[in-house]
């Protein structure tokens, strides 16, 4: 009997001692029935749980012809988010409809995250605010991930036309003479910047509607246009071998790759806005968690420093907007197009 009392006095000394043991020192795990994620209690934190994504290729849609600044931009990230994701990411250039064809492909694909879309702005404003062009689709189409890039673009002729060197020669030129310029469809980034040339310095442009910056260059070295529109990484290399001149940038900023090219404003006083910015994107109706996910992963890839060197040294800026933050900055440019759509003629 008296071993049996001993047992029983062991076994709640052991249970007393475990019970203190835990007390005070770690806190119940608690579950947000909103978010569905692991909180510890007074921590601050939060830890989602991982999702077994993606397990297969991903589709990574670029709406202009290969070898143009946007294709190239999208190249130049593509490894990196491979390695992130841990999954092929497949480029895919589909074209035509100054951008809409890969763009309505991206708004109707399945939203599992495994189909994303390389976003230029203001291309996709224009787009759909075109009463002509019969588009449904609208920022409200896609899931904005992340602001990539900003390209402020550029005036350049061929290298040997020897009508004008300077931005001034050509302004003054172009405001006496007609000049075919090229554009990458009607309200495309490059139809738009010449159309803000015609109305703010009275210049006579003329657009030639083309499919990218590629097609740009080759209409510009070919004669069949007089300026071309254009962003510095399609065109960087004719630029060093003097192929290609360059006048002006658009915007307010110069290219650091081009110290001695002014700013079409700078020179001008003008104010022409700068050439695009390019972003990613899914199809509305995207999982929050590969949402999350894919933007996580795709900041990191923009972060890697070989990526950031490559970007940089294609005379862009990264960015990195993302969430909220970003579409709220669409709306804003939206608003912002919506307020001189008359210079289209629409």
């Amino acid at each position: 009997m008296m071993k049996k009392v001993l047992f029983l006095l062991m076994g709640l000394l052991v249970f007393v001692l475990a019970a203190c043991s835990g007390g005070g020192t770690t806190k119940p795990a608690t579950e947000n029935e909103d978010t569905k994620e692991v909180t510890a209690e007074g921590s601050g934190e939060t830890a989602s749980a991982d999702i077994d994504w993606p397990k297969e290729t991903i589709r990574f849609i670029v709406p202009f012809n290969a070898g143009g600044g946007t294709d190239l931009a999208a190249r130049a990230l593509q490894p990196y988010l491979e390695d992130e994701l841990g999954v092929s990411v497949v480029v895919e250039n589909v074209t035509g409809g100054g951008g809409w064809i890969g763009w309505g492909e991206l708004a109707n694909a399945k939203p599992d995250g495994y189909t994303l879309g390389y976003m230029v702005f203001p291309n996709i404003f224009t787009g759909y605010l075109n009463p002509t062009a019969g588009r449904t689709e609208t920022l409200d189409s896609y899931e904005f991930l992340i602001s990539h890039h900003e390209d402020s673009g550029l005036i350049a002729v061929r290298g040997d036309d020897d009508r004008f060197n300077t931005i001034e020669e050509f302004i003054k030129y172009a405001q006496e003479n007609e000049l075919a310029s090229s554009s990458g469809g009607v309200g495309s980034s490059p139809h738009f910047a010449g159309v803000q040339l015609n109305d703010q310095l009275d210049t006579k442009l003329r657009f030639v509607h083309g499919n990218g910056g590629a097609e740009a260059i080759t209409q510009l070295l070919g004669g069949h246009i007089d300026v071309a529109i254009i962003d510095y990484p399609a065109s960087k290399e004719l630029i060093k071998s003097g192929e290609i001149k360059v006048l002006a940038t658009l915007g307010n900023d110069q290219n650091p790759n081009l110290p001695d090219v002014p700013s079409v404003n700078e020179a001008m006083g003008s104010n022409v806005a700068k050439l695009l910015s390019r972003g990613i994107a899914g199809p509305k109706g995207m999982d929050p968690a590969i949402v999350e996910k894919l933007t996580t992963a795709i900041e990191n890839a923009m972060n890697n420093p070989e990526h950031k060197a490559k970007i940089e040294e294609m005379g862009m800026k990264i960015d990195g907007m993302n969430g909220e933050e970003y579409l709220q900055s669409l709306q804003e440019q939206e608003a912002a197009m919506k307020g001189v759509i008359d210079l289209f003629g629409w």
